[in-house]
This record gives structure tokens, C-alpha cells and sequence, in this order.
């Protein structure tokens, strides 16, 4: 995960949320925890 908040510090991408949200659909598994924690960082939250 900390590959998207490099990417999105760098602007290879826009929003993380949307990201992570196909990830979910797709059958990933991201604890609520550790994605509070990602979009915090890139203040998406």
C-alpha cells in the first residue's frame, strides 16, 4: 500500500480512495485500520 501513497505523492495518480476501493471488489482484503492510515496520509480521509 505504500506504493499508492508514493504514487499519488509523485502524481502518477489522483485519488488512492477509488484505488482502493477496486482493490476491495476484486477480493483484496484491507483492514479498516490500515486504510484510515493510507488516506490519511495522502488526505483523502
Amino acid at each position: 500500500m505504500g506504493v499508492l501513497i508514493k504514487a499519488k505523492e509523485i502524481g502518477v495518480i489522483e485519488n488512492v480512495k477509488p484505488i482502493i476501493a477496486e482493490l476491495e471488489k476484486f477480493g483484496f482484503r484491507i483492514s479498516a485500520t490500515l486504510k484510515e492510515k493510507i488516506l490519511s496520509k495522502v488526505d483523502e480521509s
